[in-house]
């Protein structure tokens, strides 16, 4: 598996834009007069089981109903993201953040956006605003390592995977991305230390990673 897809899938990961690919698509009868939140609730819950199809029509409702829709359409993104919609994706994360400029969860969801569009120079400037206002995420200083790997940024890469350990000692993927970076370095016994807290902890990472280390 490429190192990008790799990383990517441990991003964290959550001006209507060009959305014309919704055209004609409903939600389902019950959820008229649901509340917004409610709407909302299941279909981030579809979208995180992947049945995009059917969580797309539920965030497209919820958003267009809500007052404050932030939530609805960093979730609604985030499906369109699963079906390969970046661009539109992007469109909803951006009027998100537009509503909500200092809130940590956009500026992941849109940072991995541009991570999955290949644009890293604007997805590394996405994630330094946003641990500017919130440092201590540990999620944001994965998220940023992740760039700058990919980037070949390998020393500032190196520090914010650990700077993410500092904040959580116990965060599977920031393990897991350092213990990557350290074996592509050849830095092999470092690489195994990650390997052995992976082994305990999340054993399907620690096979990708032992692929890496030879081991």
């Amino acid at each position: 598996m490429p190192i990008e897809r790799l990383f990517a899938m441990l991003a964290s990961p959550e001006t209507g834009g060009p959305l014309s690919a919704l055209a004609g698509r409903q939600a389902p009868a019950w959820a008229r007069g649901q509340a917004p939140e409610s709407i909302q609730a299941l279909g981030g819950a579809l979208g995180r089981a992947r049945r995009f199809a059917e969580a797309v029509p539920l965030l497209t409702r919820a958003a267009e109903q809500d007052p404050r829709p932030a939530a609805a359409l960093l979730e609604w993104g985030m499906a369109l993201q699963g079906q390969g919609q970046y661009e539109q994706a992007e469109a909803l994360h951006r009027r998100a953040l537009a509503l909500e400029p200092r809130n940590s969860r956009a500026h992941l969801y849109l940072g991995s956006n541009l991570h999955m569009q290949g644009l890293y120079g604007k997805a590394e400037e996405v994630y330094l605003e946003a641990i500017g206002f919130d440092p201590g995420n540990a999620q944001l200083h994965v998220n940023l390592g992740g760039i700058y790997y990919l980037q070949k940024k390998s020393a500032d890469a190196e520090r914010a995977f650990r700077q993410a350990l500092v904040l959580d000692p116990q965060m599977g993927n920031a393990h897991y991305n350092l213990g990557v970076l350290l074996a592509t370095q050849g830095r092999r016994q470092e690489a195994l230390a990650e390997l052995e807290y992976l082994r305990a902890a999340r054993s399907g990472l620690a096979g990708q990673l032992a692929k890496f280390t030879g081991r």
